[in-house]
């Protein structure tokens, strides 16, 4: 009957809809590469007869139903747990650019007060990836990002205060999330385990991490695995507005964050930061450098010095 072909039709169309949200959002974009490169190897062996190859091949094929099942094992769970959750549909939702802007002034903010009284704090903005097993790993709060609702939760006297805040849009998802650890060696070995979950989430997906050093105060944004440290609050809110509210028709975020990391005079992984032209917030010296009168060698001389401090 004509019905039901027309129904299989449109099952057939949710799920691949609900497959391709689901590559957008994660890192099965990668997988899905290396499933068609080997494809492609099979093919090219196949048309040329390669023996050995297709008997490789032959053999694999025996287990790669299992590991397909294993490596995409983060990707079906969340299908499946959207479907369970809110329908095959999922739940549709925009955020206006006024909205994020706000957001992300709010979040500049309460950093900007952390920094101030040596509150250490980190805070992941979700972008395309999906967090949620990470989100998983804390607390949730569900609520509308607030400045006094951050610095509450990073108050040392919370037990909130330790791991990292997630959030996604308006809405702060959870606390106390943990997140992996880069190992990455373009970090200073004397920055902590802080610094280092930053760096660490932003290389397995394209969130923001912001972190407010409870040392130094030091403002630090991390994106695409690469770091920006002692940044003003004005330059770390010019540099997070241009990774969340990109020109139409411009550069990509990452290509802009890295320009960006050139314009402030930072070498990529070491981070230095030197004047920036960015506007800051109201109060606020648009200098990394108090005076703004040093030099990049005598600034990194000073950044030298307090490393081997510290």
């Amino acid at each position: 009957m004509w019905f039901i072909d027309l129904l299989d039709i449109a099952v057939l169309a949710i799920l691949i809809y609900q497959l391709l949200l689901i590559l957008q959002r994660t890192r099965a974009t990668q997988l899905i590469m290396g499933i068609l490169y080997f494809a492609g190897v099979f093919a090219v062996a196949y048309f040329l007869r390669m023996t050995a190859t297709l008997w490789v091949f032959e053999r694999l094929v025996i287990v790669v139903p299992m590991a397909l099942l294993i490596l995409f094992q983060p990707e079906l769970r969340s299908f499946l747990e959207r479907a369970g959750r809110r329908g095959f549909f999922g739940r549709i939702s925009y955020t206006d650019r006024e909205t994020i802007e706000n957001v992300l002034q709010t979040v500049v903010q309460a950093l900007e007060e952390m920094s101030e009284d040596r509150t250490g704090a980190l805070i992941v903005l979700e972008k395309d990836v999906d967090l949620h097993d990470y989100v998983y790993t804390g607390e949730r709060i569900d609520a509308n990002v607030r400045k006094d609702l951050l610095k509450a939760i990073f108050h040392k006297g919370n037990p909130l205060h330790d791991g990292a805040v997630i959030i996604r849009g308006g809405k702060i998802l959870s606390a106390r999330s943990f997140l992996p650890l880069s190992e990455s060696h373009e970090l200073p070995p004397h920055l902590g385990a802080r610094h280092r979950a930053a760096m660490g989430i932003t290389e397995v997906s394209d969130a923001v991490s912001l972190v407010a050093s409870e040392e130094t105060g030091h403002l630090s944004l991390f994106y695409g695995g690469k770091p920006a440290f002692r940044l003003t609050p004005g330059t770390m809110l010019q540099m997070v507005e241009s990774i969340f509210l990109p020109e139409v028709g411009g550069e990509t975020p990452l290509t802009q964050f890295r320009e960006n990391l050139s314009r402030l005079g930072q070498k990529e992984g070491a981070g230095w930061a030197l004047k920036s032209k960015a506007k800051g917030l109201v109060g606020k010296s648009n200098e990394v450098l108090e005076g703004g009168g040093a030099s990049e060698q005598s600034f990194k001389e000073e950044v030298k010095e307090e490393e081997v401090k510290e």
